[in-house]
């Protein structure tokens, strides 16, 4: 079942990646616009259990991308000019057709 036409949404994300400052001493920072995803996006009210047994906040979304898609735990997704962070990953549905991550505003 191919499910890619409800993935309307375009979302950019960035991954940390260590690197040095111009001194030469180790940073963190994040790398940007890793890739655009294709994804349906969803606002979530309420609570939820994440990883970890934290719940995201009412300021939260799914998304729902192919279950081959390149996200990690605290990767940040920019929606509308907002960062949110991935706070959980699972793989659903038949045969893990699709993946799908909650996401809490960062800072």
């Amino acid at each position: 079942m191919n499910i890619s036409h409800l993935f309307n949404k375009t979302v950019t994300t960035k991954r940390l990646v260590s690197t040095v400052d111009s001194g030469g001493s180790p940073i963190s920072t994040f790398s940007e616009n890793i890739s655009s995803l294709k994804c349906r996006l969803q606002q979530e009210e309420g609570f939820e259990d994440v990883q970890g047994g934290r719940q995201f906040s009412e300021i939260s979304y799914v998304l729902y991308c192919a279950g081959d898609t390149d996200l990690l735990m605290k990767d940040v997704v920019t929606i509308s000019s907002v960062d949110y962070e991935v706070v959980d990953l699972k793989i659903e549905g038949n045969n893990d057709t699709y993946l799908r991550a909650t996401l809490e505003k960062a800072g």
